[in-house]
Order: structure tokens, then C-alpha cells, then sequence
């Protein structure tokens, strides 16, 4: 860490300021002292050509304008930096009347990042470097950099294990669509085949050689979007002990928790019976809204989420894949719930994208080269029922073992 200490100039001191500087120079392990005076102010934020938004409790529910030249949004007809940052880390624009998709999500479709070309940049970052400029920071160090493999366990297997009406019911549609590679799947199943799902040995020989990497367990079994092998089934909590002792487990709330405090608190509490304490955790179907799923996960007892990111689309929500705390604009205060972006998601590719594998590892190396530019954690999430090379999605391991080769270059 540096020991020189850049002093910001403001009209004020406000917790959208100093939210936002932590960010610029906190995360860049560099020291910032905010003053009212002074003419050696490194960074004057008091001028008038600074915009009032971090000045304010104000919630922009319009599209600010883009300013071509400088590349950052303008407030008030002002080029801002630092409010452009906090704008975006913020999700700002969705806050208010927003238009959603049928799961009820705010899609990239829908985000001003998009519209501007900018949701493969990490822009708060860059613009994070075009304020140290005007500070006088000509190199910048090695950013940290980390990979962080993330899977979603949504169905812990296909065929294992289920029984019952769910069961019966399943094989009697197979039987009537005469879907005669089901019935022959379920029947190797039962004579002691492997289960398609079943590729929890290749995550545990991911997670030796990544140890941050994590997984987010559904243990919601009933409803139309909710599906895993009933919780209370003795195998399935023994799968989940066996893998928590290789990666950490996190709690994955149901399609219909997530501004449902009763719901997340009771699956929580059920997951933690089985691994122990629960802190972090990823919304199923990445459905989320803000500020109610945030708050939800607070009272919850959550810590860390992992949903910062899109469905439809690849990039940096967020502008950014560093790790932050989650500023709740509903209250103007900076919270202890932490946020880790990430940046694709293996269905993004396949399914909405219609990437083929090699144009997916394509989009991957750019998303790659341009969190280790910036810094940060480039997070990415895969299922364990993609990764097996089943059906549609044959051929995509490849994708994943492109991305984690990466890291070892």
C-alpha cells in the first residue's frame, strides 16, 4: 500500500461519497482523506463542474445522457466519473417502474450499459483509473486477480434416487411422448448406470485446484420452477456432506423466495442442518429484484450473494468483477451484505446466446482478459447437469475446462 494520502475536495462529506471512494481508491488499497479546504486537493469534487448526485439521496430514474467524448455518463448536463460509478454499482436505473421479463428479472436487454456497448467493460473500473489519473497516478500495480468456479445444483440428478408420485408421473409422460431415450436413460439408472447429472466428481477435482470455488444447493423440491430430489431423502443429504467437504456449500432460495423472508430463513436453516452455518448464497433463476431481495437476504442472515449478473447476456452488471458491499440507495447506506458479480453463465451461452462451444470460449477469453486488466474475481457459473455432455449440451466441457485453463497460463 502506498503511504501517500490523495485528498478528494467536496462541498460536503455524504455516504454516497465516501461509498464511492472506497471503491476508487479503499479497493485499490490506496489511502483518501476527504477535506472542505484546501488548494492541494488532488481531486476537486467541489468544483461546479461536478454534479450534485452524490451530493443528494436523490434516485435517478431516468437514463442519464452519455457523453461520447469522455465515454461516462452525465448528470445534470456534467460529466461525472464518480457518479457514473456510483451509478451503476448501485443499479440505480432499476430502482423505480422497470420493465421485466415473466420471471419478474431486469434483463441486460433493459440495462443502459447494454444500449451503450458497455456491458462487456468493466467501466467502473476504468473510469475508477481515469479519476487516479487526474490524481497524478501515471502506473498502476498489478491488479488482484482471482478465478472463482461457482455451480448451481438445481437437480442433483436426473433419475437417482426419485421415487414416488413425481416418479410415476414422469415415466407415465415418457411412456405417452414415446420419448423412448428417457425410458432407456431411467432404466440404466436403475440397473446401477451413471446418472446423467451425476458429475460431482468432476467439481471436486475442480475445487482441488480452485479452493474458492463454490457451489449453491436447491433445497426447494416443490413447485413448477423448484425440482431437486427431495431434501429430506438420506442420499441427498449425504451427496451434500461429501461435497461440502470439497468446496463450500451456499444456500441456492427458491424461485419464489426471493423477497420472501420466511422462505429463505426456513431453507437456510435446512441447508445448515446438514453443513453447518449458511452465509452466503445465489437466487435461483438469478431472480432478483432490488431493493426488497437484498434486504430479504440481510434479514436472512446472508452475508455474501452471488446473483450479480444477467441471464441473458454476458459481461459486467455491475461494471465491475471486484467484490463490493452492496449500498442500499432505498436507505442512502453503504450495508454489510457483500456482492461478488460474476461474469457468464453456461445456460448465457448455450441457450439465450446460441454460441457454439468455440465461440463461447471466444466470448470467455475477452471476459477473461478483461477482469485480469482491471482486477477482481472472474466468477462464472455452470451446473452440474451441463457439464456431463448431455443432450444440448454436448461438447460445452470443453468450455469449462477452456476457462479454468486460463488461469494456468
Amino acid at each position: 500500500m502506498s503511504d501517500k494520502v490523495f485528498k478528494i475536495k467536496v462541498r460536503k462529506e455524504t455516504p454516497r461519497i465516501s461509498y464511492v471512494c472506497d471503491f476508487v481508491f479503499g479497493g485499490r488499497n490506496l489511502k483518501y482523506e476527504l477535506t472542505q479546504s484546501g488548494d492541494s486537493a488532488d481531486f476537486d469534487y467541489a468544483s461546479e463542474q461536478c454534479s450534485d448526485l452524490l451530493y443528494t439521496d436523490a434516485i435517478v430514474t431516468e437514463w442519464p445522457s452519455f457523453n461520447e467524448i469522455k465515454k461516462v455518463f452525465e448528470f445534470g448536463g456534467k460529466p461525472d466519473y464518480l457518479a457514473s460509478i456510483f451509478y451503476v454499482l448501485t443499479c440505480m436505473e432499476e430502482y423505480g417502474d422497470v420493465q421485466k421479463d415473466h420471471h419478474g428479472r431486469f434483463t441486460a436487454n433493459q440495462s443502459i450499459l447494454k444500449k451503450y456497448g458497455l456491458l462487456q467493460k468493466a467501466v467502473c473500473d476504468c473510469w475508477a483509473e481515469e479519476i487516479l489519473r487526474e490524481c497524478g497516478v501515471k502506473e498502476f500495480s498489478a491488479p488482484n486477480f482471482q478465478m472463482q468456479p461457482t455451480f448451481d445444483i438445481d437437480n442433483a440428478y436426473a433419475y437417482k434416487y426419485k421415487v414416488g408420485v413425481r416418479r410415476t408421473l414422469s415415466i407415465l409422460r415418457d411412456r405417452i411422448q414415446a420419448n423412448k431415450d428417457r425410458l432407456r436413460e431411467r432404466r440404466s439408472v436403475d440397473q446401477g448406470g451413471q446418472d446423467p447429472y451425476d458429475t460431482y466428481q468432476t467439481i471436486c477435482i475442480i475445487a482441488e485446484d480452485f479452493p474458492e470455488t463454490m457451489l449453491f444447493w436447491l433445497v426447494a423440491s416443490k413447485g413448477k420452477y423448484d425440482r431437486n430430489l427431495d431434501i429430506s431423502h438420506p442420499q441427498h443429504q449425504l451427496l451434500i456432506q461429501r461435497m461440502v467437504d470439497n468446496a463450500e456449500v451456499g444456500i441456492h432460495p427458491s424461485y419464489a423466495s426471493f423477497c420472501d423472508i420466511r422462505a429463505v430463513e426456513t431453507e437456510k436453516e435446512t441447508l445448515s442442518n446438514i453443513v453447518g452455518e449458511v452465509k452466503r448464497s445465489r437466487q435461483h433463476f438469478l431472480r432478483f429484484t432490488v431493493p426488497e431481495s437484498y434486504k430479504t437476504l440481510i434479514a436472512a442472515g446472508i452475508e455474501h450473494d452471488y446473483t450479480m449478473g444477467f441471464a441473458d447476456d454476458i459481461g459486467f452488471r455491475v461494471g465491475t468483477a471486484r467484490v463490493f458491499p452492496w449500498f442500499d440507495l432505498s436507505s442512502n447506506t453503504k450495508t454489510e451484505l457483500m456482492i461478488h458479480p460474476f461474469v457468464y453463465m453456461d445456460g448465457t451461452l448455450n441457450e439465450y446466446l446460441k454460441l457454439s462451444p468455440q465461440q463461447a470460449k471466444e466470448k470467455v477469453k475477452e471476459l477473461y482478459d478483461e477482469v485480469k486488466r482491471y482486477g477482481g474475481v472472474f466468477c462464472f457459473i455452470w451446473h452440474n447437469e451441463t457439464i456431463g455432455e448431455y443432450k444440448h449440451w454436448k461438447g460445452w466441457k470443453s468450455v469449462l475446462e477452456y476457462t479454468l485453463s486460463l488461469y494456468h497460463e
